[in-house]
Formats: C-alpha cells, structure tokens, sequence
C-alpha cells in the first residue's frame, strides 16, 4: 500500500491578504497626504518668491523719484500726491496709498505708505512733524502666504 503524503499548498492565507492590503492602503495614504503638504509648501514658496519680487519693483519705482517735491526744505506737509495719475507723480510722496497689481501675478495686490520718521525718536513709525526722512513701507498680499510680504526703505534729501 501506497501511503500518499499530503503536501500542503504553499502561499499566503485569507488573513495574510487583508494585513497587506491594510498595510499597503495606509501607506499609500500618508503617501498622498505628504505630497499634499508638499504641493501647499511649493506653492506658498512660490508666492513669497513672486510677492517680494512685486514689493522690490514697487519700491525701485517709488524710489527712484526725488525725496520732496520741493528740492529744499521745508518740505511738504501733508504728505501726498500733487499729481492726478501715477504717471505724473514726481516725488516718493506721492505714492501714499498707491494701491497696485501686476497682470502677470495672479491673485497679488499691493499698497505703498509713506511718511515721516525722526531717528531720534522712532525710526519705525510716523512722528507726525517733518523732518529729513520718510519711510516708504510696500506691503504685498496674497492668499497663499501666511503672512505679508513687507519691504521697507528710508529716504532723505
């Protein structure tokens, strides 16, 4: 008499397929969700990198006009554009509120300030009399930055 030995099947059970499937479905998931992450941070670098791109054109343009529209003191007071567009405007004080957007940066906008600071007392905020410094503060905006992106310059005569 022959005596037939049974060799059992080698492979995997019911059991070791669901602990893979579970083990691969979380993994993928944390997969997703860091690329997610990392998408969101590539984009908020993004907008950094073109926000202050923005804010130093802007305060190239403001700076490159003259400190007053007086070229001696005493200098303008109250500060502010003498001119009716941005095309004329012939002094940093004239950009006050100037507001701005450029058509290749979608979704950023812009707004200038400028005014008058004493070193003596507080380079950071306005003094409120005339003296020979103005602050120029670009401040440019857009959804995906957290925070602001602030440049800041201070001119004299």
């Amino acid at each position: 008499m022959f005596m037939q030995i049974r060799k059992y099947q080698q492979g995997f059970s019911l059991l070791d397929i669901i602990v893979g499937i579970i083990f691969l479905s979380v993994a993928f998931i944390a997969s997703l969700v860091t690329l997610r992450n990392l998408q969101s941070q590539e984009n908020r670098m993004e907008a950094i990198i073109r926000g202050t791109s923005m804010a130093n054109n802007i305060m190239e343009v403001v700076r490159a006009h003259s400190f007053d529209e007086q070229s001696l003191s005493p200098w303008s007071d109250p500060l502010g554009a003498e001119e009716n567009s941005a095309a004329d405007y012939d002094d940093i004080d004239d950009y006050i509120g100037y507001t701005f957007t450029y058509q290749g940066y979608f979704g950023f906008t812009g707004k200038t300030r400028v005014f008058y600071v004493d070193p003596n007392v507080n380079l950071l905020d306005s003094v409120g009399t005339v003296t020979d410094y103005k602050r120029i503060i670009v401040t440019v905006l857009h959804p995906e930055l957290q925070a602001p992106v602030n440049i800041t310059s201070i001119m004299t005569p």
